[in-house]
């Protein structure tokens, strides 16, 4: 396992780390047949979250290796009746993408990990986030740890391209399931 950092990134440090999800859309693309990141989110829209909610860069030394984005925002409907209690503090995850070629290390179990703790500093009972339904490579890594499957939703990305997406959360020690 790599020696990793997180970097809570500004708006003037995307760039390297919009690298990282189009470098991930162009290998899933290649190793799955899937195009959800392919092109990857525009620019303005990953400045736009660094400076709403949090965009982290991970690193290994000086070199960033993945990233993922965290907030207390999800998505624009947020009354989405699958989650378990609607009232909990909800953190919300996404575009978590690891390097290719750093792949397989434990990077992404340690970026969920660092969101549990991410978290609890907020205050938070619960982490929802989205995969898209037919990768199942991360889903299968988030219900090893710990993440139930909600509910499947229809979402129109960034560019106009309808994605069916598997909405999951996780309860945080002490916030109970139904």
């Amino acid at each position: 396992m790599p020696t990793l950092t997180l970097h809570k990134a500004t708006p003037d440090e995307i760039e390297p780390l919009q690298e990282i999800v189009r470098l991930c859309g162009e290998d899933i693309g290649a190793r799955f047949g899937l195009t959800f990141w392919a092109p990857p989110p525009p620019i303005e829209l990953m400045r736009r979250h660094a400076a709403e909610k949090a965009v982290y860069g991970v690193m290994d030394g000086s070199e960033s290796v993945a990233t993922f984005t965290f907030g207390l925002t999800g998505w624009p409907n947020e009354s989405v009746p699958f989650w378990a209690d609607a009232s909990h503090r909800a953190a919300y995850l996404s575009r978590l993408a690891v390097r290719p070629g750093h792949q397989g290390q434990g990077i992404g179990h340690w970026c969920l990990a660092e969101a549990d703790h991410l978290a609890r500093e907020l205050d938070c009972q619960t982490i929802r986030l989205d995969a898209i339904r037919a990768f199942a490579p991360p889903i299968a890594l988030y219900r090893r740890l710990g993440y139930a499957e909600r509910g499947v939703i229809e979402w129109v990305n960034w560019y106009g391209i309808p994605r069916e997406l598997l909405l999951m959360e996780k309860m945080l020690d002490g916030a109970g399931e139904r």
